[in-house]
């Protein structure tokens, strides 16, 4: 069923983040929260849609965007923990 439905982005809160220091940079470790996104079968039709928990990560390769921009993008619905990759 998860296969059949489309995550929509939503405001997610920020979590906690973890950093280390790399030879004077500090070095995030990969990021990923869930949160309640709106999830659609059909995207067009909002009738199809209806919250569930989502995965989140942080994309900073956005289409139209400019260098540097970055945000929470969901990865997935219908889930009940995220596991960093």
């Amino acid at each position: 069923m998860a296969e059949d439905v489309m995550p929509v982005p939503v405001q997610v809160p920020l979590g906690r983040s973890e950093y280390a220091m790399l030879a004077g940079r500090r070095r995030l470790s990969p990021f990923q929260t869930c949160s309640t996104c709106k999830c659609c079968r059909v995207p067009s039709d909002p009738t199809t849609c209806s919250d569930m928990p989502c995965c989140y990560k942080i994309d900073c390769n956005i289409p139209n965007k400019p260098f540097g921009h970055c945000a929470f993008v969901p990865t997935s619905c219908n889930c009940n923990h995220c596991a960093s990759s």
